[in-house]
């Protein structure tokens, strides 16, 4: 969720969806695995204040979809 505001204590967005089940997902240049069903679940480490998730999603011929979320980390 774009500007969503972390406070559990573990300096960790969960970047979670589902997709078709051959594409590629990348978050912040790190590969993720997507399961048989086409979902995916990442748990991305990010610091104090405000970071970008920058998520990728490539389809066999090339095309990509991509879409940048903005979280908030406070303790």
């Amino acid at each position: 969720e774009d500007n969503a505001k972390i406070q559990d204590g573990s300096h960790k967005a969960v970047v979670e969806g589902i997709t078709d089940n051959d594409c590629r997902i990348v978050v912040n240049d790190r590969i993720v695995v997507v399961r048989g069903d086409g979902s995916f679940t990442y748990s991305l480490p990010i610091s104090d204040g405000e970071s970008t998730l920058h998520i990728v999603a490539i389809d066999p011929a090339g095309n990509r979809t991509t879409i940048d979320r903005r979280v908030t980390y406070q303790n």
